[in-house]
């Protein structure tokens, strides 16, 4: 799953909820409460589509172990917006934004671009 992917599966799809952060673990922390905000509303329990759940949970999945094991490029989540990212340090430096799963010890991650309903 595309990085771009997981952070737009969350709802962010652009900079603009990073503006005051000046590290990656502030974005992280942004990341986080987003995260939890949108679960709590699309819950099954709540009401919500367990189709959507299942995809926002595992957005949030991939973005955690990638945070976790610091493999986000450029220092950044920003970078993955298409746009301008918020730190200066990170202009002009390439990155793949495709997730390697092969970097992953549990493999519970897809790492292709289609839209996957089925993720757990």
């Amino acid at each position: 799953m595309r990085i771009s992917t997981c952070l737009s599966n969350l709802g962010i799809n652009d900079a603009s909820p990073f503006a005051v952060c000046d590290a990656i673990s502030e974005e992280f922390n942004v990341i986080k409460q987003i995260y939890f905000a949108k679960i709590l509303k699309e819950h099954p329990d709540k009401g919500g589509d367990a189709a959507v759940f299942r995809a926002t949970r595992a957005a949030w999945q991939v973005l955690r172990d990638l945070y976790d094991k610091g493999s986000i490029k450029k220092d950044t989540f920003t970078s993955y917006l298409g746009g301008p990212t918020t730190r200066a340090k990170s202009a002009n430096v390439s990155y793949d934004e495709n997730y390697d799963s092969s970097d992953n010890d549990d493999d519970n991650y897809d790492d292709d671009d289609d839209d996957d309903e089925d993720l757990a």
